[in-house]
């Protein structure tokens, strides 16, 4: 299974991402490829776009995916999540912890392309 795509969307760079299905272990090393695909590729302005459908992770990874936003906020323009309509607890977790961020939560995938198409 492939985790991760960079894909042009309009006129914007969007880098999906997958984390569906995973634990805390497997998010902190795929956020980690994350991390290095968004320096390397060089360039501003990226919406991050990440499926965490059935995604189980604590507080503190939850930390560190926030972290990892904060460190890359020169590239990333905006972060989309999408999946938590079957977990209410993550959904809280992840509107908690990153209020105030340029983040935005939807429950299905095709809300959040919908958005993405309609950014000026």
């Amino acid at each position: 299974m492939e985790r991760f795509r960079w894909e042009g969307i309009g006129n914007r760079i969007v880098l999906k991402q997958d984390f569906s299905d995973l634990n805390n272990i497997e998010v902190k090393k795929y956020i980690k490829k994350a991390e290095n695909m968004i320096k390397n590729r060089g360039v501003k302005n990226i919406i991050v776009l990440a499926n965490v459908k059935n995604i189980n992770i604590d507080k503190y990874t939850l930390k560190i995916i926030e972290n990892s936003y904060c460190q890359n906020k020169g590239y990333i323009e905006r972060v989309i999540i999408y999946g938590l309509e079957n977990n209410i607890q993550i959904k809280q977790k992840f509107s908690k912890e990153l209020i105030d961020k340029k983040i935005d939560v939807f429950k299905k995938e095709n809300e959040a392309m919908q958005w993405i198409n309609n950014i000026k």
